[in-house]
């Protein structure tokens, strides 16, 4: 246990190090502006843009790795899911952004 305690402090060590020791791109921060024009592609494959997605009070805006192959990011989308009818009772709509093409995202919604 002692050992395993140590493998796992190292390895922290060892990761916080190179982390700071490079650039890791983490994605926007909190607060960012969207850059605009924002255009991307709906599950259909139809052109979007930040307008289309828009509810009246704003968008809540979720970043996923993948629907595809990430089980922790599919969870998600499926508990999201959940809200959306009342996000949208708020005058919010909510939409999901990943590199997903439009058929995996298509599949995975059905």
């Amino acid at each position: 246990m002692r050992r395993l305690s140590f493998l796992v402090l190292a390895f922290a060590g060892l990761f916080s190090l190179a982390a700071s020791a490079t650039s890791i791109d983490i994605g926007p921060a909190v607060g960012a502006k969207i850059p605009m024009p924002f255009k991307a592609l709906d599950k259909t494959g139809a052109p979007i843009t930040y307008a289309d997605i828009t509810g009246k009070n704003g968008t809540v805006l979720l970043f996923v790795r993948s629907g595809s192959w990430c089980p922790f990011c599919q969870v998600q989308l499926i508990d999201v899911n959940r809200i959306t009818a009342d996000l949208a009772k708020r005058g919010y709509t909510l939409a999901a952004l990943s590199y997903d093409s439009p058929e995996v995202l298509a599949n995975f919604a059905a």
